[in-house]
């Protein structure tokens, strides 16, 4: 059975702090966290060795979305999951 829950991610890009709206749903073993970054929702999911990866429906480079701030959302959620 899935189950989600909605949270704020905080990020710091380029000195900025920002917070994100983000869920984290669960199916089985599997979780993904969906989060709203500039008008485009992306997805993260871990990897084999628990490394989040971003999954878009688009290209980034056809999105307005910057690598430099979706690497920042990769940085806040593994500190958050891997050593939370």
């Amino acid at each position: 059975m899935a189950s989600t829950e909605e949270f704020e991610l905080p990020v710091t890009f380029l000195g900025e702090e920002r917070m994100l709206p983000a869920s984290f749903s669960t199916r089985g073993y599997i979780h993904r966290i969906s989060i709203a970054i500039d008008g485009v929702l992306v997805h993260f999911e871990p990897d084999e060795e628990r490394n989040y990866r971003a999954i878009l429906d688009e290209p980034l480079g056809k999105t307005n979305v910057s690598q430099g701030l979706v690497q920042a959302v990769v940085e806040s959620l593994e500190k958050l999951f891997k050593n939370g």
